[in-house]
């Protein structure tokens, strides 16, 4: 008689599921994932002196971050939150309510939000999710539930810098408190921006004020994503030699300057001839690609480009880059596969966008003029590109600085 017991995973297989879930877990700060030995995943959160705490949520789900974030700021127990969190879906949304509003600005017949791409809808919609969950302070009720007449700038404020985490940071011996996750409390109030600007501009919903005017962004990392360094760059074209996948993404990335969102789609159907009948690529960017914002990008399909990718064998017959399963990818499963691609290069710190930043950063080496390179990437200010170049210019600078003295010295 055949045993019905679930089969146990294998040595490997546990590692490769806690390396994914490790990373899943990386923007929860004190959680942590474990294995029992059917290799079912329990995930728990403890601070430093304190009892773990069983975060019995699906990993990833809306359910999970709101507990997540009810825990981080000392509410217990977490049940009290999940009863909320399905709340928006089991009663009706009452009206002139931010919940009432959010269904207004989302549904299909509003124009502003059916231009924008599904990536964006997606973002804004699990912030709205989240926002509607979350609880008004001294209340116990979501915000979803608070009227538009009470939610002023206070809330604004509130609900931004209710994604920030604090933590103590020791420098020259004094301790500090350093505020992090800053790009998440700017995602959640770009957001209500959005909202009441249509709500105010756009909508027919005699929506007078706009609580969001006057709230700032907080101030991102200076230098944004780390950009690869030469050595980098050589470390991963000597793990990977041409002819694997890995290094075909790498090349495209690097030598096209594009983002994520347009190499998972780059073909030869957008090959096409300049003036002079050299082969290049023209599409439009997929950032802004429905509004009057689109950017048209024109990239050279360079000499050792086009040989890596024909030494690739397994390309697709239009979109370059395939998964696994032999079709395009989506953008979000191509960042994480490079991710682990990076990990097994031994680059931990690389990431799929620092490569388009030292595609830039390789041309300016070149004295490629910034608006050449702006052609090519797609950036539409010298501002924007500014930040990209950041880090590489102030230690050109620095470098120029010196010669200029050496020069001195030697006359």
């Amino acid at each position: 008689m055949s045993s019905t017991a679930p089969k146990r995973p294998t040595a490997k297989e546990r590692t490769a599921k806690l390396r994914d879930v490790k990373r899943q877990l990386a923007s929860y700060k004190y959680a942590y994932g474990q294995l029992d030995r059917h290799g079912k995943l329990h995930v728990y959160f403890r601070r430093a002196g304190e009892k773990p705490i069983r975060m019995r949520e699906e990993l990833g789900s809306i359910e999970f971050k709101v507990t997540h974030d009810a825990l981080m700021k000392g509410q217990r127990p977490p049940e009290t939150v999940r009863a909320h969190v399905s709340r928006p879906t089991t009663r009706p949304t009452v009206e002139r309510t931010l919940g009432w509003l959010i269904d207004k600005y989302e549904h299909p017949d509003n124009v502003s939000y059916r231009k924008l791409s599904e990536s964006t809808k997606n973002a804004r919609g699990n912030i709205f999710k989240l926002m509607r969950a979350t609880l008004v302070p001294g209340v116990g009720l979501p915000f979803g539930e608070m009227p538009l007449s009470k939610f002023t700038v206070k809330w604004v404020k509130y609900l931004r810098d209710s994604r920030l985490i604090w933590k103590t940071v020791d420098e020259d011996g004094e301790t500090t408190e350093v505020r992090t996750n800053t790009e998440s409390a700017n995602s959640w109030l770009k957001a209500l921006r959005a909202l009441f600007k249509w709500a105010v501009n756009e909508s027919h919903l005699d929506i007078q004020t706009n609580p969001t005017i006057g709230v700032s962004l907080f101030p991102g990392n200076a230098d944004g994503f780390y950009c690869w360094s030469p050595e980098d760059v050589a470390k991963f074209r000597a793990f990977y030699p041409i002819g694997t996948k890995e290094r075909l993404a790498m090349e495209l990335l690097i030598r096209t300057l594009q983002r994520r969102g347009d190499i998972v789609r780059l073909g030869r159907h957008w090959l096409t001839n300049d003036s002079k009948g050299r082969t290049i690529f023209k599409f439009k960017q997929e950032k802004n690609g429905r509004t009057e914002k689109a950017v048209t990008a024109f990239v050279p399909y360079f000499d050792d480009l086009r040989r890596t990718i024909e030494a690739t064998p397994d390309v697709g017959d239009v979109v370059i880059l395939q998964s696994k399963r032999g079709k395009p990818f989506v953008k979000e499963s191509f960042t994480n596969w490079f991710r682990d691609v990076c990990d097994r290069a031994g680059l931990p710190q690389c990431s799929a966008h620092g490569l388009r930043k030292a595609g830039i950063v390789e041309l300016i080496r070149h004295n490629v003029p910034r608006r050449q390179i702006m052609a090519i990437s797609g950036h539409t200010t010298e501002k924007e590109f500014d930040r990209y170049a950041r880090s590489y210019m102030r230690q050109h600078a620095m470098e120029q600085m010196l010669d200029d003295y050496l020069l001195r010295d030697a006359a």
